[in-house]
C-alpha cells in the first residue's frame, strides 16, 4: 500500500475502514503530501505485519481527524 495516495492534492475525507489489511507489510508514504486530507478513518485497518510506517503521512498539515 506504499505510496498509495501519496499526492493526491483533491482528497478531504477517506473512508477505508472496511479495507483487508490483514497481509500488508508497507504503508510507508501512503498519504504523503495530500495536503487537503482532513478526515481519515483507519478504525479496523489491522497493521500487526506492517514494518514501513516512514512518511505515511508527510506534508499532510490539514488532517483533522483519524479514526484508528
Amino acid at each position: 500500500m506504499g505510496s498509495m495516495f501519496q499526492e493526491c492534492l483533491k482528497l478531504e475525507n477517506i473512508y477505508v475502514s472496511n479495507w483487508n489489511t490483514t497481509n500488508v507489510t508497507s504503508k510507508q508514504s501512503m498519504f504523503r503530501k495530500c495536503e487537503n486530507l482532513e478526515i481519515l478513518d483507519l478504525y479496523n485497518w489491522d497493521t500487526s505485519k506492517v514494518y514501513y510506517f516512514s512518511y505515511m503521512f508527510e506534508s499532510s498539515y490539514n488532517i483533522e481527524k483519524i479514526y484508528v
